[in-house]
C-alpha cells in the first residue's frame, strides 16, 4: 500500500496544476520506483520532510530550486514511464504541466521566497 504523499509533493502538485488523479498516480509511481533517477527524487522529498518544521518552512524555495531542478523532475518522469510505473499518457500530461511552470531559461517560475525590498 502506498502511504500518503508528503506535504511538499502535495504543494508541488498544486503548483504544477496536476489534477488529483495525476498527482496520486505520479506519487504512487515515485513511491514504487526502483530506478535510481526516480528513486532519488523520492529520497530527496523524504529527506526534506524529515527536517524540523522551522527548517522546512524557511527552506522550501531553496530546496526546490537546488534539489528538485526541472531537469531532475523531467528525468524522473521519463524513468517512471520507462520502468512501467507511469503511463505514457500521464507522463506526457504531467511533463506539459511541469514545463508550463518554467521560465525562458528553463528555471522554475515560482515567486521568490521574499518579496519587495533588497537584502
Amino acid at each position: 500500500m502506498t502511504p500518503p504523499a508528503p506535504p511538499l509533493w502535495t504543494t508541488l502538485s498544486e503548483l504544477w496544476r496536476l489534477d488529483p488523479g495525476e498527482a496520486t498516480r505520479c506519487w504512487r509511481a515515485l513511491y514504487q520506483a526502483r530506478w535510481s533517477v526516480s528513486a532519488s527524487l523520492r529520497q530527496r522529498l523524504a529527506h526534506f520532510e524529515g527536517q524540523p518544521v522551522e527548517q522546512r518552512l524557511a527552506g522550501v524555495d531553496t530546496f526546490v530550486r537546488q534539489h528538485l531542478r526541472p531537469e531532475d523532475v523531467l528525468a524522473a518522469l521519463e524513468a517512471l514511464a520507462q520502468e512501467g510505473l507511469l503511463s505514457p499518457r500521464d507522463r506526457v500530461g504531467i511533463e506539459e504541466k511541469v514545463l508550463g511552470q518554467l521560465d525562458g531559461a528553463g528555471q522554475w517560475r515560482y515567486p521568490p521566497a521574499t518579496t519587495g525590498g533588497s537584502r
